[in-house]
């Protein structure tokens, strides 16, 4: 299997499946775009990768429609091509009845220890963020993405896939529905008169963020399904500011927390 996003965009550009966009503006174009060709093209529309972002150096780059065929979801997952939609709904429920988790596993470094910035220097706003639709009221940092929260009294971490707005530079707001591990974990901590960690990943291996958008046993944490489907376990390091066991090979982590009372408008949305 490939080895983590950058890896996946390489074989997806192997099955002629990503379209490279250089110019566009993180202010609704790259939304628009990806709306129209997801409409042209519907479960044919390639992945686009955008970069030379107005403002922002090159390599700074977004990345949307990750699973819009049944090609990119196989490739994910790690099953054959050629199974058609309902094949490989089959083959992957063959699989998964199967599985037996496999345990994340701590190394010393990583590629995601490379930059890391502190304080005064935290600016979220460094990437380009973008505004998805003209009527929605902000830029989203965080919507293929994965938040990563402990259970306090069982100590499972679970990875969701909720979506985290930047407000400012310094300042994102998670929204997490009712009912989701990550919900639950946070108002145990906050019935304890706690704040909770946090650890936003952006840019991590797509079959993360499959699973942080996939129903998943309360006390299994999806690092273990990952590494049962990858045969091999997650390769994490440990969260500078959380503690966190934090995916070596991600883009970015942010880590933060959030505290009971405070909170901000979200909305609305196009």
């Amino acid at each position: 299997m490939y080895k983590d996003l950058r890896d996946w965009l390489i074989e997806v550009e192997k099955l002629g499946q990503l379209k490279r966009v250089n110019g566009a503006h993180w202010d609704v174009e790259m939304g628009a775009l990806m709306q129209l060709v997801a409409e042209k093209y519907a479960d044919k529309a390639p992945a686009l990768l955008f970069d030379e972002v107005p403002g922002y150096p090159k390599g700074y780059r977004t990345l949307y429609g990750h699973f819009n065929t049944v090609e990119r979801v196989a490739l994910t997952l790690g099953m054959p091509q050629g199974l058609g939609k309902v094949g490989l709904v089959a083959a992957y429920q063959k699989k998964m009845a199967s599985l037996k988790p496999v345990p994340y596993e701590y190394v010393s470094d990583g590629p995601i220890l490379e930059n890391v910035h502190t304080g005064d220097d935290i600016n979220v706003l460094e990437f380009p963020v973008p505004q998805h639709h003209m009527r929605d009221n902000g830029r989203y940092i965080g919507t293929a993405c994965e938040v990563l929260t402990q259970d306090p009294d069982e100590g499972w971490f679970n990875l969701g896939t909720y979506r985290s707005r930047a407000y400012d530079a310094k300042t994102v707001g998670c929204q997490i529905t009712e009912g989701k591990h990550g919900r639950i974990h946070r108002d145990k901590m906050f019935e304890r008169g706690l704040p909770m960690k946090v650890a936003i990943i952006v840019g991590q291996d797509p079959l993360l963020y499959m699973l942080g958008a996939s129903p998943v046993s309360n006390g299994v944490s999806e690092y273990d399904i990952y590494g049962a489907i990858k045969g091999e376990p997650m390769k994490v390091v440990k969260g500078l500011f959380t503690g966190f066991p934090i995916p070596a090979n991600a883009e970015i982590v942010i880590e933060g927390e959030t505290t009971n009372g405070d909170v901000l408008e979200e909305g609305p949305f196009g």
